[in-house]
């Protein structure tokens, strides 16, 4: 991993709060955000969230680089052992290429109140995408890490996958996955391959841990993201889902030669 980008992952945003917020305030579509950040004291990861968050129309009276705050070995020990995962995860099928995805919520954005979720078709597509790529490839297989576990109950046409996928013996679904580390889960992946309509943290988070990391970047964040797209675009962020998939299918069949492919 390059020393310059595995900075720059140390300082994207992630955010801790300590106040809570009134109803009313939440549910002001004007005051949404503020009202998450409406707090003494703000914790963020690094400098990058830092600067973002500065900036905000509500002027926070302290912000804290804390740093990263996952590695602490306890916590890290306690997360890996009690995961529903284990080393022979596949038994005894020959496979080349592990990929972890992570989501985020989802949803028509109809009640918008300023937290954009990700479109019901965009994620259906996504999953979708994958689920062609384990089915064609037995080579091939999948963690499905998502935010919510009910993101198959919620999707009927991913419903119509899921026992397909899980047959083929090459597809593992994190059940009950809140509260769960994502990386953690990225120690049995070669890649971990993210969603999002803004940067993700669960996938920066496995970047940080030494993953490669991959950002699916539908919703087009070239022009307020220009850094992340200057040194990697089409290698650790695609605006274009087939060409990820393509690449991902280089990489099996020649790591070395697209051994940039996710790194940082």
């Amino acid at each position: 991993m390059n020393v310059t980008n595995l900075t720059y992952a140390l300082s994207l945003n992630i955010t801790h709060t300590t106040d809570k917020y009134s109803p009313e305030i939440l549910h002001s579509t004007i005051n949404y955000y503020n009202a998450l950040n409406n707090n003494n004291i703000f914790f963020t990861w690094g400098k990058d969230s830092a600067s973002r968050i500065s900036k905000l129309r509500n002027k926070l009276d302290n912000i804290i680089i804390a740093g990263f705050p996952y590695r602490n070995k306890n916590l890290y020990n306690f997360q890996k052992n009690n995961l529903d995962l284990n080393p022979n995860l596949f038994g005894e099928k020959k496979i080349k290429l592990t990929l972890l995805l992570l989501d985020d919520n989802s949803g028509k954005n109809i009640h918008y109140i300023g937290h954009q979720l990700i479109i019901n078709e965009v994620i259906e597509n996504f999953y979708k995408s994958f689920f062609d790529l384990l089915l064609e490839n037995e080579e091939i297989a999948l963690i499905i890490k998502s935010k919510k576990f009910e993101i198959f109950e919620k999707h009927p046409i991913l419903k119509k996958y899921q026992s397909i996928v899980e047959n083929s013996k090459r597809c593992k679904i994190v059940s009950n996955p809140t509260g769960k580390m994502p990386s953690n889960y990225a120690l049995y992946a070669d890649f971990a391959i993210a969603i999002n309509v803004a940067l993700p943290s669960a996938l920066i988070e496995c970047v940080i841990n030494g993953s490669r990391g991959i950002i699916y970047d539908y919703a087009n964040l070239k022009t307020t993201e220009k850094e992340l797209y200057s040194f990697g675009q089409n290698k650790i962020i695609f605006p274009d889902l087939k060409k990820l998939i393509l690449c991902l299918k280089d990489f099996k069949n020649n790591p070395v030669k697209n051994n940039k492919l996710g790194n940082w």
